[in-house]
């Protein structure tokens, strides 16, 4: 009986911390995309230390997608998450140098990971919204 409520507390602690582990993705994710828009009119505004913080902001988010997929081992989100930390670190160095042209090219970097990861990795509701798949 005691294995069987131990394995049952177990369980339950796991799935509520697999819970919180998605609220926090979700809003990863939701500040990756109103971070990279104002980003975009940081560019466009050549307020190029703005831009720099955007940047340092969605590298550190895309650290924590990257170990979000990490724990479930899925390889190809881990390697674009990483790849986007690694573009949003280009695009931070750039803009801190005062060189728009470049940041601009890393940030279009950063972009690029998103379709193939949210096409293999996520599900659009009938309601609208998303889910993981």
């Amino acid at each position: 009986m005691r294995k069987l409520v131990l394995s049952a507390a177990t369980l339950l602690l796991a799935s509520t911390s697999f819970a919180q582990d998605e609220a926090d993705f979700s809003k990863w994710m939701k500040s990756i995309a109103g971070t990279m828009g104002s980003m975009r009119k940081h560019f466009e505004a050549k307020e190029a230390e703005d831009a720099a913080k955007d940047a340092e902001k969605v590298s550190s988010l895309f650290k924590d997608v990257e170990g979000f997929y990490a724990k479930s081992s899925t390889e190809d989100a881990v390697k674009w998450a990483h790849n986007a930390q690694l573009a949003a670190n280009e695009t931070a160095e750039a803009a801190k140098s005062n060189d728009l042209e470049k940041a601009g090219a890393s940030a279009k970097k950063i972009g690029a990971t998103c379709m193939p990861c949210h096409t293999a990795h996520r599900e659009k509701l009938e309601s609208g919204g998303y889910k993981m798949k």
